[in-house]
């Protein structure tokens, strides 16, 4: 079991106009191209149990005589048949519940998409904090060492300094330039995939804040691993297409039972002339009652096979995807206690590196000797800055990944 230890989650006040990843997923979820069409099929869907709990259409036949049949009451002209099958009791709510079950599937779908969803928003998110920070941490060193460049100016004034220190810091400066218009440039790609998540124009800009705030988040592995359970909507995946090969089961059961049907013929008989029997041309009705009895089973023994093999696999795929969610979860954590490990570093040197500055820049300005030392700790500075910010992002990324592994998140 971890400790608490400082994540980032909490924005300043300065972000102006930043947006939260809570804020860009609740927009995300009501845009994403592909959470609205899973939601579309999933309305489909719920209109397919309908369909099957009908019973199959009745059918009605005429037929007619060429060469009427002569019987002793008259010749036969006309035959009217209807009938209408009934599948075995229970066939049809089999047929319903397998639909609901399909229908149930891409809900959960739906949610294992908006559990992902929320993950690759933060994701981008992030990245691109991460990316914005950085850029803002060189702009100060830049702004830093233009102020370093007044006391070299002074320096060679009075014969402390040299012109190769002016060189040598513009070189700095256009080194620190050059990565900012790198980072703006790498910056496209995370910008790009938020609002490719979001469902809007590529090119809509997002804000971010100056700086997030530590807040104390409990990191429990083994509370997370125990989350790992077939709550998570894509385990359930696997328990909703075992249900739908159960409901199949039925019905291939329930298909195999013999189809009862009833039915009537009425045929229209033309009666003789002048005959005096009293049933001269009466009409005849015959009702009857069919079975339709399934003798070759072969095909629904293979059926039960294949469904129950499907069963076996879909489960053998359920405890792969468990463990790979227990191995991500344990792999997140390690990354949660690394980061953390390196955070404290990085900041213990950045005290130690920023103390040393003082007292080169003290010395520089007294004597104007060891600029190359003082150049080199301002780089080490931006060095382990930019160190600390990439251990934070990475706290937040790893709390990130849990999340979704854990089934954190649920509908």
């Amino acid at each position: 079991m971890l400790k608490y230890i400082p994540i980032l989650f909490l924005f300043t006040a300065s972000a102006g106009f930043a947006q939260s990843p809570d804020s860009l997923t609740a927009f995300a979820l009501q845009n994403n191209a592909e959470l609205r069409r899973l939601q579309i099929e999933y309305r489909a869907a719920g209109q397919r149990p309908a369909q099957v709990r009908q019973l199959p259409d009745p059918q009605a036949g005429v037929g007619v005589f060429p060469l009427p049949v002569q019987t002793r009451t008259g010749s036969q002209i006309v035959r009217i048949s209807l009938q209408q099958m009934f599948p075995w009791k229970g066939t049809l709510d089999s047929r319903v519940a397998l639909e609901q079950t399909k229908a149930d599937l891409i809900a959960e779908q739906a949610a294992a998409r908006t559990v992902e969803l929320r993950y690759e928003v933060k994701k981008a998110w992030i990245q691109l904090y991460e990316m914005r920070k950085i850029r803002r941490t060189l702009r100060r060193q830049i702004e830093l060492l233009r102020n370093r460049e007044q006391i070299i100016l002074a320096g060679i004034e009075t014969g402390k300094a040299g012109a190769a220190d002016v060189v040598l810091l513009q070189l700095r400066i256009e080194t620190l330039q050059t990565e900012i218009a790198l980072l703006r440039e790498k910056e496209t790609e995370p910008l790009t995939d938020l609002n490719r998540l979001l469902n809007r124009n590529l090119q809509t800009p997002v804000g971010t804040p100056d700086t997030l705030l530590p807040s104390d988040i409990a990191f429990n592995e083994t509370a997370f691993l125990q989350d790992i359970s077939e709550q998570h909507p894509a385990l359930r995946i696997y328990l909703l297409q075992q249900e739908a090969a159960h409901d199949r089961l039925k019905i291939n059961a329930l298909s195999g039972k013999p189809a009862l049907g009833v039915g009537a013929d009425y045929i229209a008989v033309n009666g003789y002339d002048g005959s005096e029997l009293a049933a001269n041309g009466r009409d005849i009705v015959q009702l009857k009652a069919m079975v339709n009895v399934p003798l070759y089973r072969g095909k629904y023994a293979a059926k039960e096979r294949e469904e129950r093999f499907i069963i076996e696999a879909l489960e053998v795929q359920k405890q792969d995807k468990t463990e790979q969610f227990k191995a991500a979860v344990i792999r997140a954590a390690a990354r949660y206690r690394s980061a953390t490990l390196r955070l404290n570093l990085y900041r213990k040197q950045q005290e130690l590196i920023a103390a040393s500055r003082r007292l080169l820049l003290a010395e520089y300005t007294a004597r104007g000797n060891r600029f190359g030392d003082l150049l080199d700790l301002e780089m080490q500075l931006i060095e382990v800055e930019m160190h600390i910010i990439k251990a934070e992002t990475e706290l937040y990324l790893a709390q990130a990944e849990t999340e979704r592994y854990t089934g954190f998140f649920k509908k």
